[in-house]
């Protein structure tokens, strides 16, 4: 395990450090998230950012955040507090 920690950490830190500024700069259109809850929305955004604007990508993720987010309002109004 240490010996592939230090083949590959290096690796992967230079990639991350070469597409850090395309991959912050990534912003999903607010009007992609607007059936989402704030905690969905955050998540949506996190994971949107890496696939850098690849739309039939991104489409396809917020649609299954979309379903989970949906089956967590309905588990929470299930909820003697709600």
């Amino acid at each position: 395990m240490q010996k592939l920690e230090r083949e590959f950490q290096p690796q992967l830190c230079m990639l991350r450090l070469k597409n850090h500024a395309a991959v912050k700069n990534q912003y999903v259109a607010s009007l992609d998230l607007h059936a989402l809850s704030p905690r969905m929305k955050q998540i949506a955004r996190a994971l949107t950012a890496p696939l850098l604007g690849a739309a039939e990508k991104t489409s396809d993720l917020l649609r299954i955040l979309g379903e989970h987010d949906e089956d967590a309002r309905i588990d929470r109004s299930l909820e003697a507090e709600w």
